[in-house]
C-alpha cells in the first residue's frame, strides 16, 4: 500500500473533518504548529511527516489516538504537485513544476515510503472525489 505524500488531499480531508465537527471539537493544525494540538481536545494535522519513523517524527505519532494516511500514485502525486507549483508561481513553466516535485517533494515522500508508521486508517486518494 502507497503512503501519503503531497497533493494527496491531506489538507483538503483535515478542513472537510474539521468543517463536519465544528471548532469545539476539531482543529486543522499545520504540521509547524504540531504544539497547538495538544493545547486541544482534539486536532486534525494534514503532515504526511507525522508517519515518519524517524526521529522527532515518530514521537510526535505516539501522541495521536488516530492516524489517517491518503493513499495515492506518485505520478498523480506530481501532476497535482506540479499545478499547485505552476498556480502559486513557484515554478514559471509546468517543466519547471514538474522538476519541483520530482527533486524535491517526491524525494520526501520517498523516504517516508521507506520509513512509514502504519496509520490506523488508510484511504484511497479518491475517496475524496465524493466527500
Amino acid at each position: 500500500m502507497r503512503r501519503a505524500r503531497a497533493g494527496a488531499g491531506k489538507s483538503t480531508l483535515a478542513a472537510r473533518i474539521a468543517a463536519r465537527y465544528g471548532t469545539h471539537r476539531a482543529v486543522v493544525v499545520p504540521a509547524d504548529g504540531w504544539h497547538l494540538a495538544r493545547a486541544t481536545r482534539s486536532s486534525s494535522s494534514r503532515a504526511w511527516y507525522l508517519l515518519l519513523d524517524i526521529e522527532p517524527w515518530s514521537l510526535i505519532a505516539a501522541e495521536m489516538d488516530f492516524t489517517v494516511r491518503i493513499d495515492i500514485p506518485l505520478d498523480v502525486a506530481a501532476e497535482r504537485l506540479a499545478a499547485r507549483h505552476l498556480a502559486c508561481g513557484l515554478a514559471a513553466t509546468r517543466e519547471l513544476a514538474m522538476r519541483r516535485a520530482t527533486e524535491n517533494d517526491l524525494v520526501n515522500a520517498r523516504l517516508i515510503l521507506d520509513h512509514p508508521i502504519a496509520p490506523d486508517l488508510a484511504l484511497p486518494y479518491d475517496v475524496l472525489i465524493g466527500i
